[in-house]
């Protein structure tokens, strides 16, 4: 049972200023608003993540639904716990030097094999910037797109430069 379901219920009650009670309510919310039971009063069928979901899968959930909270289910439908707007916002706010590290040896060194002296990465505020040179200009929209993807940078601004030009080959200077 969400808040939204327990304020359909507050808002079918009569009004003491004599305006009419759950007017603006739809017929079928008017027939869950007079319900006693949890049952009858909350949202079905109920709205649940599984445990292997991502932040951003949960996150988007969350929106689609207008929900605060999800229970999370196992294979058997059992509640293994309680995802919750807070706890999506704890992966965002993420402090700079975690993100520019993850960026450093995880993006750039380790997934796209480039030299860590050739670029450097700035982040403040979970902004971050590449700046240097990468071999190939192919490599520096993938770099941003990853930079992107990492949890807890809010933007990113390229500086990044190539060697060579992939569509032909041209040394760049």
């Amino acid at each position: 049972m969400s808040e939204a379901d327990l304020l359909r219920k507050q808002q079918s009650q009569p009004d003491p200023g004599g305006h009419p009670a759950g007017a603006h309510l739809s017929p079928a919310e008017r027939d869950k608003a007079r319900a006693w039971t949890a049952e009858g009063l909350m949202t079905s069928p109920a709205v649940t993540a599984r445990p292997q979901w991502s932040v951003v899968e949960a996150a988007r959930t969350m929106a689609r639904h207008h929900v605060k909270r999800l229970p999370v289910v196992d294979g058997a439908d059992r509640l293994v716990g309680i995802i919750s707007r807070a706890d999506l916002l704890h992966v965002f706010l993420r402090r700079d030097v975690t993100i520019r590290e993850e960026i450093t040896v995880d993006v750039l060194t380790r997934t796209l094999g480039l030299d860590p002296a050739s670029v450097t990465v700035h982040v403040e505020d979970g902004r971050v910037t590449p700046t240097g040179t990468v071999p190939h200009s192919s490599l520096v929209p993938l770099a941003v797109r990853l930079c992107e993807s990492v949890d807890g940078v809010v933007d990113v601004t390229n500086r990044l430069g190539s060697r060579v030009d992939d569509a032909g080959g041209v040394p760049r200077r």
